[in-house]
């Protein structure tokens, strides 16, 4: 009876030690046992207590709840056997997954066991039950109802049959960020997973008990590495196998049926779909006691199903039973009719698709991280050690591998269902060059706010916006919140090219690279999710040709001066009624042009107007040609709002603001105007640049360059005498002097002098009052011809009808303006 006893206490001791050290392993040795003594028979009552060969041996260690397990599986009988190849498990004699050994992982053991208290016999007894197989024989009691079964006899070791399997059914993936230190304590990649439980206010579990050091110690194991196989699943120290589990399909198929009652209905399912695909699975796990990592961690592309329900799986592997999207999200993106969506995150840059077309990357830095880190335990309340736990985490993760996942959602009711690349690769998102070209907007301005509300914007007070028509802006209280958790004082926003960055204090916050493909799927998206999609729908018409400026946004939060504005080439677009929209959007509440300014355009055909102003210089085009440039100071800015007040009909209020606001930018527009009925569309290249103007020099021929010194007198709107001619007396020689416009007048009269002086050379003109500098005007014949041109229906009807005449067209062009460019004049006269 001692006899029995002790043997199988051994086989016991034995079964558990290798169950605990050798969970996983597989290995081949040649030999076996040299003979097998038959299995010990023992009849298990429902409490766990057994009889072996008629005498009671007590309680065998299986509790009463785990049979009743057994039972409701049909498990009549158990069979375990101890032999040259491993120890070997049978239910009613079906083989098991089993642990298998070779003289190698043996040797390990018997290390382990030596050094492990209370198991010294059984590392001395281990060669021996090599050799000399045993077994243990477990009968079950029956469950209620059941029919016994025959069960065959063991005939001898049966080794799993050498499987391939068709393709990687789970992984690859290797984890190898967890460690432990001599303590037992664990930690994640360099994180102390104490911390963790700290901030959660719970234990993980994962401390190894001082026993397990003390053997880990005691054979000075550095690292513990568990791999799975098509065959199996091995383990090993540093470097030397252990113990582990060896199973082909038929064994695992043998286990299916029990495992359900043993595990419950939830985790029976996630075991039903895992346990199929292991011999296809590409796991290692690589743990440390050095108290620092052994190895790097590599994760695949994650492939996660979405059910109908919200709920997610992973490999088929249920991820939790809850729904992770709600239903009202789910919707919405089936309304966008998106099956998939891939994520990859890359170091600091996050790729995503949506049914393998490309959204925009999104990037940061390690100072990004750390503000949204602020940002989340702000507004959302996460515990700062559990957030600056998590941050480290995964900065070591993405520093050493790539984290994919790619979603497969359900199809929505009456959609087709999409083919895709198995091998479409997210990272490659190969975006489309941004156009380049001097047509290209460049704009830099500032928004100034003080308690989330607008102080100014372009530098131009929001109380003049407020006389504009322009509405005043307040931040939302939520986005005030974001911002004063971020703790800035300054938001930049910039783009160039593809790309966009957000700034905080000078500090990268965000980068997002994109082109318009990009764009467009990602607010087609977006506006399931909104409110309001016919306004994100003008967003997004607005939002390829602003991103795709050259822009400088600096936003002060603090009542801080922003950034001065400088702009070109922004691109306006005038409205049949005068209205102006920039982007899309209106500019103001009111039309700002005249409907006769319009109309007067299309009768002389201009589509565009281009204007930049760069220092005191204003350069002027129509239809992509070039003006004369005009210059000028500070006193003759007043003249400049005159003349345009006088030739656009725009308010003084609205002209003095803006002319106050270009004294201090550099501004560039470019006017887009309806088409007259009829009229071809004008075709201007992209690159045009408005400054880029070159003056031709004086084609004079065969005429000589005139030379001229002339005095007149003003008086009114009329010409009282030229060089002391009288008007009169020219006017008896059949000469008859124009008229000068009243608004012509108007503007000499408000410069205040009673002299004006008008001097010409070769492409130059210049405008002095009482001795004092006004304007220049830079110009050579085509510049001077658009310019008669356009001035066409500003001026008298007798002067624009005799330059229409076409013989007078032709003296003006081919003689007259030749004449005027290169010659060197001087004209004062006297304003009464």
């Amino acid at each position: 009876m001692q006899v029995q006893m002790r043997t199988f206490r051994t086989v016991v001791a034995v079964l558990i030690a290798s169950l605990i050290l050798g969970a996983c392993s597989g290995g081949s040795g040649s030999g076996s046992t040299m003979f097998n003594l038959p299995s010990v028979p023992v009849t298990v009552d429902e409490n766990g207590n057994g009889k072996a060969l008629g005498f009671p041996v007590g309680y065998v260690g299986l509790q009463p709840a785990l049979i009743a397990q057994l039972q409701q599986a049909n498990v009549q009988q158990l069979e375990i056997r101890i032999g040259y190849h491993g120890i070997f498990i049978y239910a009613n004699g079906q083989a098991l997954p089993y642990i298998q050994w070779n003289d190698e992982s043996v040797a390990l053991l018997q290390d382990v066991l030596s050094k492990t208290a209370g198991a010294e016999r059984a590392a001395t007894a281990l060669p021996w039950l090599r050799r000399i197989g045993v077994g243990v024989r477990l009968k079950l009691p029956l469950a209620a109802g059941a029919t016994a079964l025959e069960i065959p006899r063991w005939k001898g070791e049966e080794l799993v049959t050498t499987e391939t399997p068709a393709a990687t059914t789970i992984g690859p993936i290797q984890f190898g960020g967890l460690a432990y230190d001599a303590a037992g304590n664990p930690s994640l990649e360099g994180v102390a997973l104490s911390e963790i439980e700290q901030s959660l206010g719970a234990s993980l579990g994962l401390n190894l008990p001082p026993m397990v050091m003390q053997i880990l110690t005691a054979v000075n194991a550095q690292q513990l590495t568990v791999a799975t196989q098509p065959n199996g699943i091995d383990l090993s120290i540093d470097g030397k196998p252990l113990p582990g589990i060896a199973y082909d399909t038929a064994r695992l198929n043998s286990i299916l049926p029990i495992i359900g009652p043993l595990a419950g209905p939830a985790m029976a399912d996630t075991l039903a779909t895992v346990i199929p695909q292991l011999p296809g699975a590409d796991i290692d796990l690589i743990v440390s006691f050095t108290g620092q990592p052994a190895s790097d961690t590599k994760l695949s592309s994650i492939p996660i199903k979405v059910n109908e329900d919200g709920t997610l799986s992973a490999w088929g592997i249920p991820l939790g039973s809850s729904p992770i999207l709600t239903p009202d999200v789910l919707g919405k993106l089936q309304a966008a009719d998106i099956q998939k969506v891939d994520l990859n995150i890359v170091g600091d840059s996050l790729y995503l698709a949506a049914n393998q077309q490309s959204l925009p990357v999104i990037s940061w830095s390690d100072a990004s991280l750390d503000t949204f880190g602020g940002v989340a335990t702000e507004l959302f309340g996460v515990s700062p050690g559990l957030l600056g736990s998590g941050l480290a985490i995964v900065r070591s993760i993405v520093a050493k591998t790539a984290i994919g996942m790619s979603l497969d959602l359900p199809v929505a009711a009456g959609a087709a269902a999409m083919s895709f690349d198995a091998a479409y690769d997210v990272t490659a998102s190969n975006f489309a060059p941004a156009a380049s070209g001097g047509g290209k907007p460049s704009l830099q301005t500032g928004l100034v706010f003080n308690d989330g509300n607008l102080v100014s914007a372009g530098g131009i007070p929001v109380e003049t916006l407020d006389s504009l028509g322009v509405a005043g802006i307040s931040l939302p209280a939520n986005v005030v919140s974001l911002l004063e958790s971020i703790g800035a004082g300054k938001i930049s926003l910039t783009t160039t090219g593809n790309t966009l960055e957000l700034q905080a204090d000078g500090n990268p916050l965000v980068g997002v690279e994109f082109d318009n493909a990009a764009l467009d799927l990602a607010l087609g998206i977006a506006g399931n999710f909104v409110s309001d999609p016919a306004q994100l729908e003008m967003v997004g018409a607005a939002l390829p040709e602003i991103l795709a400026s050259d822009v400088n946004l600096e936003v002060t939060l603090d009542g801080q001066p922003a950034a001065a504005t400088k702009l070109t080439s922004l691109p306006l677009a005038v409205n049949e009624d005068g209205s102006l929209t920039a982007f899309g959007f209106a500019v103001g509440g009111e039309p700002i042009l005249q409907p006769q300014f319009i109309a007067d355009m299309q009768a002389i055909n201009v589509q565009r107007l281009d204007a930049n102003i760069v220092g005191d210089s204003l350069y002027l085009a129509t239809n992509g040609q070039n003006l004369p440039v005009l210059s000028w100071n500070d006193k003759s800015l007043d003249i400049v709002q005159n003349v345009l007040s006088s030739l656009l009909g725009l308010s003084p209020d609205l002209l003095d603001t803006g002319l106050a606001f270009l004294k201090d930018s550099d501004v560039g527009l470019a006017l887009s105007l309806p088409a007259a009925a009829g009229t071809e569309p004008v075709s201007i290249p992209d690159d045009f640049d408005v400054t880029a103007v070159q003056m031709e020099a004086p084609q004079l021929g065969d005429l000589v360059m005139p030379s001229l010194q002339l005095g007149l007198v003003l008086n009114g709107t009329e010409i009282e005498s030229i060089g002391n001619i009288p008007a009169d007396t020219l006017r008896s020689l059949g000469i008859v002097l124009p008229s000068l416009p009243a608004n012509v007048v108007e503007i000499l009269g408000s410069l205040g002098s009673d002299q004006l002086t008008l001097n010409t050379t070769s492409n130059a003109l210049e405008l002095a009052a009482g001795g004092e500098s006004l304007l220049k005007l830079g110009y050579d014949s085509p510049t001077m011809q658009r310019l008669l041109t356009l001035a066409g229906p500003f001026l008298s009807a007798n002067l624009s009808s005799t330059l229409a005449d076409p013989a007078v067209a032709q003296l003006v062009s081919e003689q007259l303006l030749p004449m005027i460019i290169a010659a060197n004049l001087s004209l004062v006269a006297e304003v009464k």
